[in-house]
């Protein structure tokens, strides 16, 4: 991603008291979630995909316990852009404006 470099990011974990595991690569200065990492929450359900200071921003994946899927763009934690957002009985492929279906899409 354009967004960083690999200089001002190194590896690591991150456990919260909250249960939530972060594995990925963390900013240098700021030790918030910076460039490619794996979110696993306490109910299991997970997110792979980039960040950018902390916010997932970019291409990723989520998956819940609560049979939700998206895959696509993400901006400021919102789905936004192109993506696919699977639901029980329901799916949408299209585009995204901060975590809403917008313009054109597919249901």
């Amino acid at each position: 991603m354009p967004w960083f470099r690999s200089d001002e990011v190194r590896h690591q974990a991150q456990y919260e008291p909250s249960g939530v595991v972060y594995e990925g690569n963390v900013h240098i200065d700021s030790e918030k979630r910076h460039g490619f990492g794996n979110l696993t929450y306490p109910d299991g359900s997970t997110f792979e995909g980039w960040f950018r200071q902390g916010k997932r921003e970019g291409y990723g994946s989520m998956t819940s316990t609560k049979n939700v899927k998206y895959q696509g763009f993400w901006l400021t934690n919102k789905y936004h852009g192109t993506g696919k957002l699977e639901e029980q009985d329901w799916v949408f492929t299209g585009e995204f404006d901060m975590g809403r279906k917008h313009g054109k899409g597919k249901e």
